[in-house]
C-alpha cells in the first residue's frame, strides 16, 4: 500500500476486487517469474494512422474508464484492493521500422512482440495498458494493445478497440471525441457485494461437486511446474459449420451447447468414464446492470462443468442436460472459483482444461463504415492469452470453427492432442448422422459414409473408406508402367516408384526402428527422391513432416521440440541430440523390397507447420481418413473420368497446396511434373505453359494472376485451375474465364 500511499492526492477510489480478479492475483504473485495474465491483440492496418491523433483517442479513452487507470494493493494488507487514480497515463508507444525490408521488419515485429510479453507488469506500479502503433511502410502499420487480464477480458477488449477506433474516428470528422461515458467497474463489484446469493451458490455447488470420485485429464501426464506453451489450431470446414448450425437451430439451442456435448463424449471415450468434468468460461455479464455490454473490465469466471451418467442418455438428453447445467452456471457464476476447489478433495487439479466459446463482436463488425470512410483497411489481427491451465482450448465461430489450443507441452504432446481432435471431429459428425451417445462412445471410427449420403447434396458415395498408400497401390496395379514422375530427364513409373518405396519403408522399420505412428522430418526438396521418401514414411505406418531446406535454426528446433519427431531425412549438416539423420540421398539402402503397408485409416499423413502469431512454428495435422474424403472428391470434381491429367509440381513442399499436386495424380493413376527449385516463378510458369501434357494447375490467386498475364494468346494445354490458399477477387476470376480452354 506504500506506493498507493504517496499519491492520497491522486486516489480517486478503493474497493474490492472480484472473486475472479483475486484468483488472478494470487496467481500472478505466486508465479512471479512466469508471465501469465498477459494479454496482447495485434491488429494490422493498410492505410495512414496519424500517431498524434489515434494517441488522443487513447488517452481519452483511459479518462473515460475507470479502470484502465486501476492500481493493485495487495502487500500487508488483509484484503487486496483495487485503487482508482484520477490521473494515470496508459503507455503509448510509436515505433517506425518503414527503413527495413520486408524480412528485417518481421523479425523486429516478432522480437518487439516478444518483449512485450516478457516485460509483464507491476500490478502495483504501472500502467496496466500498453498500446504501440507501428509504421511498417507509407501504407501499413500494426496496431498492438497489451494489457493486464486482471482489468479486462476479450468483450472489454473489443469494447476497447471499438472505443479506439471510434475516437479516432470522431477527432478525424468533428475534430472531438462524443462517446458517453459508460457505467464503470465498480457498479458492477457493488452488484456482486450488495445482490449474490453467495451461500446458496456454495451450497449449489457442494451439492453438483460432493460425489466425485476422479478427474478428467487430457493426459497421463503430472502437471508440471515448467510452462513451455505452444500453439495449436484446429478447424471445421464450412460445409459441416453450417450443418451444425442448422442442428443447433433444430434444437432450439445455441452452437456452443451442441460443441460442448461433442467435447464431453470425447472426453468420456479418451477417459472411459460416464463422469467428466471440465473448465467452462462464463461472460458474467447477465447482471441487471444498464449497457453492461458496454462496459469496460473483468467479468468472466471459470467454473466446473460436470456431466454425470454420459452413456445412458440419448444425444437430446444431453443436449438438455448441457443447456440445463448452462443455465445453472451463470446463475451461480460469481462465485470464485478457489472457493469452489475447497469443496472437493481434488482442490486446484479438478479440472486440467478449459473450454472457452468466444461469440463477442469484432472491431471490424463494430465500426464497418467508420473504417471505410477513414480509408483504412483491417488485413489481419490476432489475440495471443496467457493462463495457468495446461489446455486452454477457444472456440471461434466464423464460416469455419475455429479451435485454438494453447497447450503445456511438457503436459500434453501435439500428437496427442492431434488424436483427440480427430476423435472430436468424428464424434461431431456421428451427432449430425442421428447417431445416439451410447453408440458414438462405442464406436471405434467415423462414419463418413453415412455422413457423406445424409448431409452431401451432391450425393457423392465415397465406397470403403482406404488409406492414402491403398489408393497409391491400386493406382500401381491398374497402370505399373505408366509414367508417374517426370523430374527433369528423370522419369520413373508407377511400378518402379512402389519398389523403391518399398524398399525405403522397409529400411526405416527394420533397419532404423520407425514404429507405426511417428513423425519423422522431411526435407523436401522438389525432386522425385522427396516423392520416393514420402511413400515410403507413409507405408511405414509414419507421419512426415515437410521442411525447407533454407530453414532457419531456431525454427526449426521449435518444430522438433513441439512435434517430438526422432527423426529427419536430408542431405543438410544437422547436429541434435536425440534425433536420428537419415541421409535422404542414399535411396539404394535395402534389398528388401517386399510389399509393405503399415498404414492406417486413422493414422496422420503429414503436419504441416506454419508461422503461430508470435512467429513460432504451429503445426496442423490431416489424417488419412481426412484425406481420402478430400481427394476421392478432388478427383471426381476435377478429373472425372478423363485419362492423362497431368499436374505440375511448383510450389513449396513445406505448405499444404502442393498436397493436391503430389497426392491427386499418384490415387488416380496420373501423373506429375517436378519443377526445381533453380527455376524462378517466371521461368517455371512459362515452362508449364510449353509443356502441352500439364493441364491441370493447383495454385495461389497470386500464381493464378501471372499465368493469366503470360498465357494471352499462347497455345497451351492447361484446362481447369483449382485455386486456393488466398482470396479470389472477382476481377481476376474473369480475366482467367476469358483464356481460351481453361474452366
Amino acid at each position: 500500500m506504500e506506493e498507493i500511499n504517496n499519491r492520497k492526492d491522486n486516489i480517486q477510489d478503493i474497493y474490492n476486487l472480484t472473486s475472479m480478479q483475486e484468483g488472478m492475483l494470487f496467481y500472478t504473485i505466486l508465479k512471479e517469474n512466469v508471465k501469465v495474465y498477459n494479454e496482447f491483440v495485434s491488429i494490422t492496418v493498410k492505410g495512414i494512422i496519424d500517431k498524434e491523433k489515434l494517441k488522443e483517442s487513447f488517452e481519452d479513452m483511459i479518462k473515460r474508464h475507470d479502470v484502465l487507470r486501476t492500481s493493485f494493493a495487495y502487500k500487508k494488507l488483509k484484503r487486496p484492493k483495487q485503487v482508482v487514480l484520477r490521473n494515470k497515463q496508459g503507455e503509448f508507444n510509436y515505433v517506425d521500422i518503414s527503413n527495413l525490408d520486408e524480412e528485417q521488419a518481421k523479425i523486429y515485429l516478432e522480437n518487439y512482440m516478444n518483449s512485450q510479453l516478457e516485460r509483464g507488469f507491476d500490478l502495483e506500479k504501472e500502467a496496466l495498458i500498453r498500446l504501440t502503433l507501428m509504421k511498417i511502410d507509407k501504407l501499413k502499420c500494426v496496431i498492438m494493445l497489451n494489457f493486464h487480464h486482471i482489468i479486462m477480458d476479450g468483450w472489454s477488449m473489443t469494447n476497447v478497440l471499438g472505443e479506439l477506433f471510434l475516437g479516432y474516428y470522431q477527432i478525424q470528422k468533428y475534430g472531438k471525441i462524443k462517446i458517453n461515458k459508460p457505467n464503470q467497474f465498480k457498479q458492477y463489484v457493488g452488484w456482486l457485494q450488495n445482490n449474490y446469493d453467495y451461500e446458496g451458490s456454495i451450497k449449489y455447488w457442494t451439492n453438483e461437486l460432493n460425489d466425485i470420485n476422479k478427474v478428467t485429464k487430457l493426459s497421463t501426464n503430472e502437471i508440471s511446474n515448467n510452462y513451455i506453451f505452444e500453439d495449436y489450431v484446429e478447424k471445421i470446414d464450412e460445409r459441416m459449420t453450417e450443418k451444425l448450425i442448422e442442428f443447433a437451430a433444430q434444437k432450439n439451442v445455441t452452437l456452443n451447447i451442441i460443441l460442448q456435448v461433442a467435447w464431453i463424449l470425447t472426453l468420456s471415450k479418451l477417459t472411459k468414464s460416464d463422469d467428466v468434468v471440465f473448465g467452462s468460461v462464463v461472460s458474467g455479464r447477465d447482471v441487471e446492470i444498464e449497457d453492461i455490454e458496454k462496459m469496460v473490465g473483468l467479468f468472466i469466471n471459470t467454473l466446473p462443468m460436470r456431466i454425470n451418467n454420459i452413456s445412458k442418455k440419448s444425444i437430446s438428453e444431453l443436449i438438455n442436460t448441457v443447456q440445463e447445467k448452462q443455465v445453472e452456471l451463470i446463475k451461480h457464476g460469481h462465485t470464485a472459483l478457489s472457493d469452489i476447489q475447497k469443496l472437493t478433495s481434488f482442490g486446484s487439479k479438478l479440472f486440467d482444461h478449459i473450454f472457452i466459446f468466444e461469440n463477442y463482436p469484432s472491431v471490424t463488425s463494430l465500426l464497418e463504415d467508420e473504417v471505410k470512410e477513414l480509408g483504412l483497411e483491417f488485413e489481419d489481427g490476432f489475440i495471443l492469452e496467457e493462463n495457468n491451465y495446461p489446455v486452454a482450448i477457444v472456440v471461434t465461430p466464423n464460416k469455419e470453427i475455429e479451435f485454438k489450443i494453447k497447450y503445456n507441452t511438457t503436459y500434453i504432446s501435439l500428437k496427442d492432442l492431434m488424436n483427440i481432435f480427430q476423435t472430436y471431429k468424428s464424434i461431431l459428425t456421428n451427432i449430425l448422422i442421428g447417431e445416439e451417445a451410447n453408440n458414438i462412445l462405442m464406436e471405434e471410427t467415423i462414419n463418413m459414409d453415412r455422413f457423406e449420403n445424409d448431409f452431401n447434396n451432391t450425393k457423392v458415395d465415397f465406397g470403403p473408406q482406404r488409406t492414402i498408400v491403398d489408393l497409391f497401390i491400386e493406382s500401381v496395379h491398374k497402370n505399373p508402367n505408366k509414367i508417374a514422375i517426370f523430374d527433369g530427364d528423370h522419369q520413373i513409373s508407377y511400378g518402379e516408384l512402389n519398389r523403391q518405396s518399398d524398399i525405403l519403408a522397409n529400411y526405416l522399420k527394420y533397419n532404423i526402428g520407425v514404429s507405426k505412428g511417428e513423425y519423422i522430418l522431411l526435407t523436401a526438396n522438389r525432386e522425385y527422391k522427396t516423392i520416393i521418401w514420402i511413400l515410403a514414411i507413409l507405408k511405414a505406418g509414419a507421419a512426415y513432416i515437410p521442411i525447407d531446406k533454407n530453414i532457419p535454426l531456431e525454427r526449426l528446433r521449435n518444430i522438433i521440440v513441439d512435434s517430438k519427431a526422432k527423426y529427419i531425412i536430408t542431405d543438410e549438416k544437422y547436429e541434435f541430440e536425440d534425433l536420428c539423420i537419415i541421409e535422404k540421398r542414399n535411396t539404394d539402402v535395402s534389398i528388401n523390397s517386399e510389399s509393405i503397408n503399415e498404414s492406417e485409416l486413422d493414422s496422420i499423413v503429414y503436419i504441416i507447420y506454419t508461422s503461430g502469431t508470435t512467429g513460432k512454428p504451429k503445426g496442423v495435422g490431416i489424417s488419412n481418413s481426412n484425406l481420402f474424403n478430400y481427394l476421392i472428391w478432388a478427383k471426381d470434381m476435377y478429373i472425372k473420368n478423363e485419362e492423362n491429367v497431368n499436374m505440375p509440381v511448383f510450389t513449396s513442399l513445406s505448405f499444404d497446396l502442393s498436397v493436391t499436386s503430389i497426392f491427386l495424380p499418384l490415387v488416380s493413376g496420373n501423373s506429375m511434373y517436378i519443377f526445381s527449385e533453380e527455376y524462378d516463378l517466371l521461368d517455371v510458369c512459362n515452362q508449364i505453359i510449353k509443356k502441352r501434357d500439364i493441364n491441370l494447375i493447383k495454385l495461389t490467386p497470386a500464381h493464378l494472376n501471372i499465368f493469366s498475364s503470360l498465357i494471352k494468346d499462347k497455345d497451351h494445354g492447361i484446362k481447369r485451375f483449382i485455386v486456393g490458399g488466398e482470396q479470389l477477387y472477382t476481377d481476376l476470376a474473369k480475366k482467367c474465364v476469358k483464356i481460351r480452354n481453361i474452366s
